[in-house]
């Protein structure tokens, strides 16, 4: 059980939280936890009372060390989705500017060889034949 499905859990004293973190480790349920849940649960680290247990201490480092971990995962992991639909975006219009100065090079293409047909069969006035030269 993560944080996010735990009512109330940003009103809950912050030992009881712990022991919902270290519920989450020993069940593994860390490894599923949503970016915001690794937050909330590095703030319950980091504000955790100081024990002179050293045992008690060293869990927590560990902890610690886990969920920064995992956050730098799902940050990547985040990181790298936006940069895969900005990547296909640029893509998209790339083709869409690719396909729109086709579009206006055959325009003026066809506008060119009309221009030619055009000219080329332009009617010739009728003119009265010459007399021959003496």
């Amino acid at each position: 059980m993560n944080a996010s499905e735990i009512p109330n859990w940003h009103k809950m004293p912050i030992a009881d939280r712990f022991i919902y973190l270290r519920s989450a480790f020993i069940q593994g349920d860390i490894k599923d936890a949503s970016r915001r849940d690794l937050e909330d649960y590095l703030v319950v680290l980091a504000n955790t009372e100081r024990h002179d247990n050293p045992k008690q201490q060293e869990e927590i480092e560990r902890f610690r060390s886990v969920v920064r971990q995992f956050l730098d995962i799902r940050i990547s992991e985040e990181l790298h989705d936006r940069s895969v639909l900005w990547s296909r975006v640029a893509i998209g219009i790339s083709i869409l500017a690719l396909v729109m100065s086709g579009w206006q090079a055959l325009e003026a293409h066809f506008a060119r060889v009309d221009a030619a047909h055009s000219t080329s069969k332009a009617p010739v006035p009728a003119q009265a034949p010459r007399p021959p030269k003496q």
